[in-house]
């Protein structure tokens, strides 16, 4: 194996044929250390491994350790190997490795050189090393030399590498001492033609140019037989195994075959039928008609209503660059014909050049003097375009509208509606939704409320976005480096300043798709896309966060942040023995084989279980010394013995896994710790998937199916969830309680789980409780977990029915929340099912 190319230290140096190093003789765990000894006096070695028949041997240097038969037979015994086969393998390895180190530059030492002598073995070594590029010059037309690593000592630690071979090769201090103090009974297994063999190799000690092998004998036939019977032996064996296997095809009953998945549902933004039934049912145009007559004649300024006190003034701000002139008649007319008529329209023309639209803005200015028009000379991007529109901009509030898109007619009024009822609203948004060209609409995009890690993720915002304009102004406007996405740079820096963020769930926005815009497809604009990712890469380095951004493999303009773990806590990781030992061992080796963070402790709960199994396998993990069993008399209560294991934990951050975890994700711990340790974050929820592929748990929703249930249940992974919310790290009410990670302080604050509860709202109870603190609970699919059992019936929710005594505790507990309405859901979405639909539907 070829080790890569070093970097010369100098242009002046010349390019130099390299020779590799390898280490064969040893056991491959053995022969590792002796090649960190000869790194260690400054040059490269590959992996250690045999030169494979036929293969070049230019450039290519060995260092052959001879190991005597017993020796290494004692070696191969620990991987189970026999006595008799491990000498057998022996002596074929010795005569193949000779013969394929013939014409090779090779340095022949043995275990005895090594534990005997290491500071001479290291001169030794280190003489062969430096010489043998003058032993190799001329095939080549350069000296060939073992190239060194750039600043290696020769010996600045070769010594302690070199005991630690010691060490490990010769356990019984060297190989003469084993070879005698092996026993008698040892005596006769070696053959003569064996011992001859390793004389042979002794003979040859030393460092040879270019090695020409000794003519030794053939193997001999009791290698041979002994090697040809464990081939037939494994041979028989193999078949007998392929033989039992069909056997028990034959006599096991038929498997019952895992039900396929459920036809999931279309949501809310896919079933377009169902959107327009919805429109309709409440009165709205499903086609928006297009626009008789400039509506600047017929509403003027304060015709239909004054602006008082309690009123604010909107500043509509429209950068257009050629639009097409029908769609900016469209655009203008949604806005002049607002049923809250106290706004100015500032309108851009981005250095168009256009003289159809400079008369078309100049005929809007004439026909309602609301209308103001800003030219630019030249082109200078949709931030310089905006911000000019802000130069002129007198109003309270700004409100940004694209050139060919349109406002609701209410959109304002009903912004202004949720100002006077939001005390020091800074910042709001609305839902909204698509128009083809023909004014169709579809695709309606229902937001949750104000979710910060939401907005880390992707700019969930969108349209309608207003901003208080002192707030625009104090953030410096819109930056034109991030044009494609200034306005998720908006959202981002304004977020960061803004004293109360507010949704308003109204489609006050109908963003048009045309050909070429983002409207139709993220791909149109690719730009944009790094757009976003350098705006993300601002926040957080703002935000002084310690993390990195990750875009979405699948979805462009959605994106992971990776938040590294603070320094090294001890994560207390608990666990329930249950009443099934094969789901323990299963979730104990899931958990202890997947964690990258390595300062954890597993906290296994016993509540005194007496199957013989469960006792065995108790007494068996509690080997590894990052287990510990904690037994307690409780009854089997998920709050009660959670509570229980946080008294015994030792761990600054808990993590609470269900024994049905089969499988963790990479990186599953550090995710949730990281989440978990922010002093804003109160727990952290992993992604629970079933071993068919379909969600079982992600963030929950109060309300939904009664008191709460987790969204999107039963989707398969393989599907697009409703506007990604399964895929993205994101704010919720309530994570599940089979997996979320929280501070140990905080659970002490918060008086530990509600043991009155019934299991499924004892970790619902202890979410809102946090929420009621102020604090945040987050959803991170970054922590992903596959879980075994049964698939759960998503149609059932958590508590649909009332029939728990403890669902009533829980239910007049929360009842101002639930009839409040989910803030991280959408009062316009069904509560009667996971799906994301609408009402009806």
């Amino acid at each position: 194996m070829s080790a890569p190319r070093a970097p010369v230290s100098s242009p002046a140096e010349p390019r130099l044929p390299r020779i590799d190093i390898t280490v064969i003789g040893l056991p491959e765990e053995h022969a590792r250390l002796v090649a960190e000894a000869i790194r260690a006096l400054g040059y490269e070695v590959p992996h250690p491994s045999l030169p494979a028949s036929g293969q070049s041997n230019e450039r290519r240097a060995v260092v052959f350790v001879a190991v005597a038969p017993l020796e290494a037979a004692a070696v191969l015994e620990g991987h189970g190997i026999s006595t008799l086969q491990a000498l057998a393998l022996w002596e074929r390895y010795q005569r193949g490795a000779l013969e394929h180190l013939r014409g090779l530059p090779v340095l022949v030492t043995s275990v005895r050189a090594v534990t005997t002598d290491p500071g001479g073995w290291t001169a030794r070594t280190a003489d062969f090393l430096a010489r043998l590029g003058a032993a190799t010059a001329g095939s080549h037309g350069t000296p060939a030399v073992v190239r060194r690593r750039a600043g290696a000592g020769g010996d600045r630690d070769s010594g302690e590498l070199v005991e630690r071979v010691v060490r490990a090769v010769g356990p019984h201090g060297n190989d003469v001492a084993f070879e005698h103090g092996r026993g008698l009974e040892c005596e006769g297994l070696v053959l003569d033609t064996q011992r001859r063999l390793f004389s042979t190799i002794e003979g040859l000690m030393g460092a040879h140019d270019c090695f020409e092998p000794p003519a030794t004998q053939v193997e001999s036939p009791w290698a041979t037989a002994i090697l040809g019977l464990h081939d037939q032996l494994e041979a028989m064996w193999n078949g007998l195994d392929w033989a039992t296997n069909q056997l028990a095809r034959v006599l096991a009953p038929p498997p019952v075959p895992e039900p396929p998945l459920p036809a999931y549902p279309t949501n809310a933004t896919e079933d377009t039928a169902a959107y327009h039934e919805w429109l309709e049912d409440r009165g709205e145009p499903v086609a928006l008609a297009p626009v008789a007559e400039t509506p600047a004649r017929r509403h003027r300024f304060g015709a239909r209503r004054h602006r008082g006190s309690d009123h604010p003034l909107f500043s509509v701000v429209v950068p257009a660059y050629r639009p097409p002139a029908w769609a900016l008649e469209r655009c203008v007319a949604s806005i002049l014909s607002q049923s809250f008529p106290a706004l100015q329209l500032v309108i851009c023309d981005d250095g168009s050049n256009d003289s159809a639209l400079d008369l078309q803005l100049s005929s809007f200015a004439k026909l309602d003097r609301r209308v103001e028009v800003v030219t630019r000379a030249t082109n200078g991007g949709i931030s310089a375009a905006t911000n000019a529109c802000l130069s002129r901009a007198s109003g309270d509030f700004v409100a940004f509208v694209d050139n060919d898109d349109e406002l609701h007619p209410s959109a304002l009024e009903t912004m202004a509606t949720a100002i006077s009822s939001n005390d020091g609203a800074d910042l709001l948004y609305s839902d909204e939704d698509k128009l083809t060209e023909a004014g169709v609409r579809h695709e309606p995009n229902f937001k949750p409320g104000w979710s910060p890690d939401l907005l880390l993720s992707t700019s969930y915002m969108g349209h309608l976005l207003v901003v208080r304009r002192s707030l625009v102004t104090d953030i410096g406007g819109l930056r034109s480096e991030l044009d494609g996405s200034q306005d998720y740079d908006l959202m981002l820096r304004a977020s960061e300043r803004a004293g109360s963020i507010v949704h308003v769930p109204e489609i006050l926005y109908h963003w048009r798709v045309l050909r070429g815009s983002a409207a139709g497809s993220s791909a149109a604009k690719p730009w944009a896309r790094s757009a976003a990712q350098r705006a993300l890469e601002d926040a957080i380095a703002r935000r002084a966060i310690a993390a990195e951004v990750e875009p979405h493999r699948r979805h462009p303009g959605y994106f992971y942040l990776r938040r590294g773990v603070q320094g090294e806590p001890l994560v207390s990781i608990v666990v329930h023995s249950g009443e099934d030992p094969s789901r323990l061992g299963a979730c104990y080796r899931a958990v202890s084989a997947s964690p990258e963070y390595g300062n954890y402790e597993i906290l296994v709960v016993d509540n005194g279980h007496e199957l013989p199994e469960i006792r065995a396998l108790l007494a068996d993990i509690q080997a590894d010394p990052k287990v510990r069993v904690v037994t307690t008399p409780a009854p089997d209560n998920w709050a009660k013995l959670n509570n229980e294991a946080a008294l015994n934990a030792r761990g600054q951050l808990l993590v609470f896994i269900d024994d049905s975890a089969i499988a963790c994700s990479p990186g599953w711990l550090s995710a949730l710790v990281a989440q978990a340790q922010r002093e804003d974050v109160g727990a952290s929820g992993a992604m629970l998937v079933g071993e068919d592929g379909s969600l079982r748990r992600g963030g929950i929703v109060i309300g939904l199916q009664g008191a709460a249930a987790s969204l999107l249940e039963g989707l398969p992974v393989t599907r697009n969830g409703y506007q990604l919310w399964n895929e993205l790290v994101r704010d919720c009410s309530a994570v599940s309680g089979a997996c979320f990670a929280t501070r140990r302080s905080v659970l002490d604050e918060m008086g530990g789980f509600d043991a009155e509860l019934p299991l499924g709202l004892s970790d619902v109870d202890y979410c809102l409780r946090l929420r009621d603190r102020g604090l945040l609970v987050v959803y991170n699919p970054l922590a992903r977990i596959t879980c075994s059992g049964p698939r759960p019936d998503p149609a059932m929710g958590r508590y649909a029915s009332g029939g728990d005594a403890g669902y009533g505790t829980f239910a007049a507990r929360w009842e101002q929340v639930i009839a409040a309405g989910d803030p991280f859901y959408n009062p316009n979405l069904s509560l009667s099912e996971p799906y994301c639909r609408l009402p009806g539907s």
